[in-house]
């Protein structure tokens, strides 16, 4: 229970952090370079190198998807 409610606490300001960014970059790669530089900051290496790597792939996707249409 503990867990879950700092999870939420955690994911509120991120969300918050994402709304602002995402209204101030119209650039969508650039938004992706941006999160995937993020883990870096908050994680250790391990983890840090695949979560960086899925965040890029994953904004990138979308990026183009939005480009291609």
């Amino acid at each position: 229970m503990l867990l879950m409610a700092s999870g939420y606490a955690l994911m509120l300001p991120g969300l918050l952090i994402h709304i602002v960014l995402t209204k101030r970059i119209k650039n969508p790669h650039w938004l992706a370079l941006l999160y995937a530089l993020l883990p870096i900051l908050v994680l250790r290496p391990p983890v840090t190198f695949a979560a960086a790597w899925l965040i890029a792939f994953a904004f990138f996707v979308m990026a183009s998807k939005r480009v291609l249409k």
